[in-house]
């Protein structure tokens, strides 16, 4: 009995030990997803598709850090998915955020390209236009890469029926990725993407990790449409990139030096999935 009743106190008092070290910083009534592409650290954005009016980014504790203004979509268009959400890419001011976002055609026909400003400013259009990689991932390339500092941005004229329609234009940016974490790093080019939330960790799997010379990356049906492989260092730099073609593939990491890495899957500019991975010797 005295056994029975100790236990017992000793239960509550883990219980209230552990409730006072954990304590709730904020609290959202919506679902909120993360934005790492900000040079000023991790925030979160509202978790929906574009719809013409607004969408808030939120600061550590869920309050509101800005406000994303967002037109309506061209007449007979619709949002799509919102890209490089970031200060310091596609305008020289650092103090404002300015993101790309992709227009969808309702019914048959092309799309289009807009980035805006925060405040709703347009600063720049291609209609029609699509992404490269967008919807295929046809190139190693995402839509915006950057070489010696300088940033570009790839863009079709569209994608039709089989596949991305000419001409593609190639365009420089004022600023390059402030981020070192866009879903890749400011040398990687990798994009992100704040639309349709796929789990990072989810329906990929690395065999054997820890791995001493190579690893097989093996994708779930859900993700198979995986066409790159992009592992990361620790401190966000690209060191591998293989394409990928099916259900998966097989990394050589013999040359890498050991320690902890995350491995990507992308279709095209998109993260799909990742896990982390160690390299022993």
């Amino acid at each position: 009995m005295i056994a029975r009743l100790l236990l017992a106190g000793f239960s509550v008092f883990l219980a209230s030990g552990a409730s006072a070290q954990i304590s709730m910083v904020g609290e959202h009534p919506g679902a909120v997803v993360a934005l790492r592409s900000l040079s000023s650290g991790t925030y979160y954005i509202d978790w929906q598709t574009v719809t013409g009016s607004t969408r808030k980014i939120y600061a550590q504790d869920l309050s509101v850090h800005r406000v994303l203004t967002i037109p309506s979509a061209p007449a007979g268009m619709q949002w799509g998915v919102m890209s490089y959400v970031t200060e310091a890419l596609f305008d020289s001011d650092p103090s404002t955020i300015e993101f790309l976002v992709q227009a969808t055609a309702q019914g048959p026909g092309p799309g289009a390209i807009f980035i805006y400003r925060e405040d709703g400013t347009e600063l720049f259009s291609q209609v029609p236009g699509s992404l490269v990689g967008f919807g295929g991932g046809l190139n190693d390339n995402a839509p915006v890469f950057v070489v010696d500092g300088q940033a570009y941005l790839v863009l079709h004229s569209g994608i039709g029926p089989a596949g991305p329609t000419a001409p593609t234009r190639i365009y420089s940016l004022p600023g390059t990725l402030p981020c070192l974490d866009c879903y890749g790093s400011p040398t990687s080019g990798l994009g992100m993407d704040v639309g349709s939330e796929v789990d990072a960790f989810a329906g990929m799997g690395l065999h054997p990790n820890p791995a001493q010379s190579e690893v097989l990356v093996t994708f779930s049906q859900a993700v198979a449409l995986v066409d790159v492989v992009v592992v990361l260092d620790a401190s966000g730099r690209e060191v591998m990139r293989q394409r990928s073609i099916g259900t998966g593939v097989t990394l050589q990491v013999s040359q890498l030096a050991v320690g902890a890495y995350t491995v990507f899957g992308m279709r095209g500019s998109e993260r799909v999935c990742s896990q982390p991975l160690v390299v022993t010797r």
